[in-house]
């Protein structure tokens, strides 16, 4: 068996621990100041006019309320900072957030981790440690969590247990996905275009239409294509993605949402580099070199040396979901009933674990969920 080197590999596997320390510190220092931009620039801004930060509204305890004043260790990133970056799927997220590792080893499936907690699930018999939701609807498969990363309000991470408010399935923690949703009474929208290196071509926007005083409907889209960071073209990032929003309210009373989302994924999905081979180069399993290093590579069970891999790699997943959300004020507090059904149809090859994965499935899952959130100044909150 041979072992393989990917991105996103823990530091302790590289180098010894007083090195990894150092670079771990100033990793983390520097990850820190790039997770938490939405707060730097309102002190900056707002410092000079009455001392005060300005304050994130969040809704990780099912309530709204300052990101200063929530009970739970988090970080947010505003939507803006996400597009900034250039993140297009949950991997990009690694990079913005302190003790988080979001790994794509093979295919679509993601395996996240928060403080080091977090599984690989790699068949539907296994559930994630880590709860990841799209507007307040879990997640149950890791292969479902792809084109989401595009026109977004913010982004939540809750790090440690979050059982309490999120499930069995938020051991490590959870991450919560917000979509700009539709604003009543605006007129508006963007366009972005965006080129960058391995032919990185993405484009992707939004637009607002009120329909009346009390409805409006909001469209959004984000179309990737960039070619494979490993020379043999895999690691690259190919999916067409579209959202369409509906919303309603009728005063302070009780509002209405809904929408759907859909994503496809092509391309040759993740890729490896063979150990003994220079990661830092990014040389593929399907290259000449990795091919020499098969060949001598001796498998005793198999009674034979290993040979070469046969380049049939694919994806052709689909992805689409559909949700409704009714919020009523009452005098004791807020109800909500959020139904919501996915459906992902997977057709994927990958090599980018070091064994071949081959995945043909259909994946559907039904939600039902309702709560009450009581008034902050009542007497049980």
């Amino acid at each position: 068996m041979l072992d393989i080197d990917a991105p996103g590999r823990a530091a302790s596997a590289i180098g010894g621990v007083m090195v990894d320390m150092r670079k771990f510190c100033i990793m983390g220092a520097a990850a820190f100041l790039l997770a938490n931009p939405v707060i730097v620039l309102a002190q900056s801004e707002t410092a000079a006019d009455n001392g005060a930060l300005e304050e994130v509204v969040v809704t990780a305890q099912r309530r709204e309320e300052s990101s200063q004043r929530a009970a739970v260790a988090l970080t947010a990133l505003a939507g803006s900072v996400i597009s900034d970056a250039g993140i297009t799927n949950a991997a990009g997220l690694t990079a913005m957030v302190p003790a988080l590792q979001i790994n794509s080893t093979f295919g679509p499936t993601s395996a996240f981790r928060l403080r080091g907690v977090g599984n690989i699930v790699t068949n539907s018999l296994g559930d994630p440690a880590v709860a990841v939701n799209i507007d307040g609807v879990f997640l149950a498969r890791p292969t479902s969590v792809q084109g989401l990363f595009y026109d977004l309000e913010r982004v939540e991470v809750l790090k440690g247990p979050q059982g309490t408010l999120y499930g069995r399935n938020a051991t490590g923690g959870a991450i919560n996905v917000i979509s700009a949703k539709p604003k009543l009474g605006e007129f508006g929208g963007f366009a972005e275009v965006e080129f960058g290196s391995y032919s990185n071509r993405r484009v992707s926007g939004a637009l607002n239409l009120p329909a009346g005083a009390n409805d409006a409907f909001r469209v959004a889209t984000q179309i990737v294509d960039r070619d494979g960071f490993y020379n043999d073209g895999t690691g690259d990032d190919k999916s067409q993605s579209a959202r369409l929003q509906y919303a309603h309210a009728a005063g302070e009373t009780w509002k209405f949402d809904a929408g759907i989302d859909y994503t496809h994924q092509g391309g040759q999905g993740a890729g490896g580099t063979v150990h003994g081979l220079d990661p830092d180069s990014y040389i593929g399993l399907f290259d000449p070199r990795a091919d020499a290093m098969y060949a001598s590579a001796f498998s005793f069970a198999a009674g034979n040396f290993l040979q070469p891999l046969v380049k049939d790699i694919h994806n052709d997943n689909t992805y689409w979901g559909a949700y409704a959300q009714v919020e009523a004020s009452t005098p004791v507090g807020t109800v909500t009933i959020l139904p919501s059904y996915r459906r992902s149809s997977l057709d994927f090859r990958s090599y980018g674990s070091g064994f071949a994965v081959t995945s043909k499935e259909t994946d559907t899952q039904k939600s039902l969920e309702v709560r009450l959130v009581s008034k902050v100044s009542a007497p049980l909150s």
